[in-house]
């Protein structure tokens, strides 16, 4: 199944066979939560599930940091690469580099499907790219992995008005 397959078809995480999906100990809620954090967390408690000394800015109370604590290293480290990705495309864009944009938060994209900002970020790199069907699509992507992402929503809205 290909990448956009997978990601628009109607396949279910349930239908993927156990231990072939990342993060897949996590629901859907967790799963987006996690997915664009700080990667000063990322590296820190990869450094603790390391054994390595790590500074205090992490604390045990904290929701994201128990959730990444259950994850295997590789599954951070992936996190951890997926939100830098993102940060290169969003200096791209700042930049009015709107392709370089868009390939990279595509990159962020195939590294965590659960990043609805990548996904919202890669469809108005295309719109603006002139390609408006296309980003709308991916914008939509975004909303349906987090309902609450009211930029999201306001984007895709202002997105369907220039239709």
């Amino acid at each position: 199944m290909s990448f956009l397959s997978k990601l628009f078809g109607k396949r279910h995480e349930r239908d993927v066979p156990s231990g072939t999906q990342f993060i897949a100990q996590l629901n859907h809620e967790e799963k987006v939560s996690i997915g664009n954090l700080n990667p000063l967390i990322y590296t820190t408690v990869i450094q603790e599930k390391k054994g390595q000394s790590t500074t205090s800015i992490i604390t045990d109370d904290d929701r994201s940091i128990q959730l990444l604590r259950k994850l295997d290293i590789s599954d951070i480290e992936r996190l951890l690469k997926s939100v830098n990705s993102t940060l290169e495309a969003d200096k791209a864009a700042s930049q009015g580099n709107m392709s370089e944009a868009a390939r990279l938060y595509k990159k962020t994209i195939e590294l965590n499907p659960y990043d609805d900002l990548a996904l919202m970020s890669y469809g108005v790199s295309l719109a603006k790219q002139g390609n408006l069907r296309e980003g709308i699509k991916w914008v939509e992507k975004a909303v349906s992995i987090n309902p609450k992402n009211d930029r999201a929503r306001k984007n895709l809205q202002g997105m369907k008005a220039d239709l």
